[in-house]
């Protein structure tokens, strides 16, 4: 059976359109909230909460300031829904470093000074990166992690604040 190039264009096209359809209605891209995930999920996954602001950008917090807290991070969840973070926040300033284990979207990662100035961002780390560890340059008491794109988006950069 010969198909000949009309057939073989119209069957990719076909065949395009049937697997964006499958990505699109199973998982789609990361960092977009779920529909069917409700506030209560959001709240019971990623809560409790405190704000925390970029300029006027207010931000929901799931803080991790215990060992055990910090070590799990956001792993093992399964997006980042929009107008959540994770903070971070450490007994004293180090070089703290970040990894991608357990991950199941990219994220960026923020470190911040005592004075909650960002002195590193780290943007669109993907889980593939595992298991790169990722570091600033200098001495981190918070880190922030946010969707992927958000720091770029919102012009999280070196020397910008934030307050909580």
């Amino acid at each position: 059976m010969k198909i000949g190039w009309i057939g073989l264009i119209v069957l990719f096209f076909i065949s395009s359109l049937i697997l964006t359809g499958f990505w699109f209605y199973s998982e789609g891209p990361a960092n977009i909230i779920d529909p069917k995930m409700t506030e209560i999920e959001i709240d019971e996954l990623y809560g409790p909460f405190i704000p925390i602001y970029f300029g006027e950008l207010q931000l929901r917090a799931s803080v991790a300031d215990t060992e055990s807290e910090r070590q799990q991070g956001l792993s093992g969840t399964p997006v980042l829904p929009t107008g959540i973070v994770k903070l971070f926040i450490f007994e004293s300033p180090a070089v703290w470093g970040f990894w991608m284990k357990g991950m199941n979207y990219p994220i960026d990662i923020i470190w911040l000074d005592a004075d909650k100035k960002i002195i590193h961002v780290a943007a669109n780390l993907a889980p593939e990166t595992y298991p790169t560890s990722f570091l600033p340059p200098v001495d981190s008491l918070y880190v922030i992690e946010t969707p992927a794109g958000q720091a770029e988006r919102e012009q999280m950069v070196v020397g910008a604040k934030f307050t909580w």
